[in-house]
């Protein structure tokens, strides 16, 4: 597996204990699951969230053997869907390079069934058409 790269059923696992943490954190709020494929403008449309410290750097050289293994590992990106807003939870680097690609990309929406304020909204940096 290329670095910075999950397999599908890891993302899935991810995807479920968003969804739970979620559920607990807004209880009165009911969330549905979607899926969508991302064209390219609506990928630089997204919300582009703070994605916590790198671990590691992220060099030209890694960048690069993920940007080569972007078709071969089609994970979806998992967004948080306000309205017409979408807005980004986990997927960084896949949705970036996507957009940087200009290729479609899968991507399982968190639906809430009212409007509200959630706290990740505070930690959106911009849309990806804008920051990259």
């Amino acid at each position: 597996m290329p670095f910075g790269f999950i397999t599908l059923g890891e993302e899935m696992r991810v995807f479920l204990r968003i969804m739970d943490f979620y559920r607990r954190l807004y209880p009165r709020t009911r969330f549905q699951r979607e899926e969508k494929m991302l064209r390219h403008e609506e990928i630089g449309k997204v919300f582009y969230t703070y994605a916590g410290d790198e671990t590691q750097p992220l060099g030209a050289e890694k960048y690069a053997e993920m940007e080569a293994a972007l078709g071969r590992f089609p994970v979806p990106a998992i967004l948080l869907k306000k309205g017409r807003e979408l807005i980004l939870l986990d997927g960084h680097r896949r949705l970036r390079l996507a957009w940087r690609n200009s290729i479609p990309w899968k991507a399982l929406l968190m639906v809430p069934d009212k409007k509200k304020h959630f706290a990740i909204e505070d930690m959106v940096m911009g849309r990806i058409a804008d920051m990259y």
